[in-house]
């Protein structure tokens, strides 16, 4: 459970800020075909990502085995993030800039990793680019007011997929859905969504007397 907890929150944000338009062009080409307004649809939605440096949503999480979560998300570029479940689910995952730590509130203690050895390094870095292949964007469609982005890991194309869901008017991040290598599809559904907050630090930081670590 808990390995699967850090991988899905992890990849789910693995794209909230994607950087490099022309590198990011040259990877589309070789993976979906687009129209020229597609790819002007496209752009639009890269710009307002790019853009994005603090986020806070609440969120609702659903997956294929009926299991239904709510929560709020904090993201603050650069290297840090919080994602905390609505009791009884007592469930954090923090990234205070160095270490990604699955925290456990109601026993008190914490599993923690490097940030770097994690997917959400790749949101969270000062800047990503697709020049190195990080992600490649392997599906697109447009309609009804809303566009559908599929990406995939470069390096692990069968570990997963991630499929970002936009209003077009304006542009904003709806909703994203990630099918994971087990087959396991879970959807995530942003509301109260609000950016350009200023942060406390100390909300990107959790003691606990009992700490594991997975630091390989």
């Amino acid at each position: 459970m808990k390995k699967r907890f850090l991988y899905i929150l992890a990849v789910v944000l693995t794209v909230l800020v994607i950087d490099g338009l022309g590198q990011a062009q040259a990877i589309i080409a070789k993976t979906v075909v687009l129209s020229a307004e597609d790819q002007q649809v496209l752009i639009k939605i890269e710009q307002y990502l790019n853009e994005l440096t603090t986020l806070k949503a609440r969120f609702r999480q659903r997956d294929s085995n009926g299991e239904e979560e709510q929560g709020t998300l904090y993201l603050a570029r650069p290297k840090r993030m919080r994602v905390e479940y609505d009791l009884p689910n007592p469930n954090i995952l923090i990234s205070d800039g160095t270490y990604l730590t699955f925290v456990d509130r109601e026993l008190d203690n914490a599993t923690t990793i490097y940030l770097s050895m994690t997917p959400a390094e790749l949101i969270l870095r000062d800047k990503m680019s697709f020049k190195a292949g990080d992600i490649i964007v392997n599906g697109f469609e447009r309609g009804r007011g809303v566009a559908r982005v599929s990406l995939i890991k470069a390096d692990d194309p069968l570990a997963g997929r991630l499929t970002l869901v936009f209003s077009l008017r304006p542009i904003a991040l709806k909703q994203w859905t990630v099918l994971d290598a087990q087959g396991i599809e879970t959807e995530i559904s942003l509301s109260n969504v609000r950016m350009g907050q200023i942060f406390d630090k100390a909300l990107f930081n959790y003691e606990v007397k009992d700490k594991d670590s997975d630091l390989n």
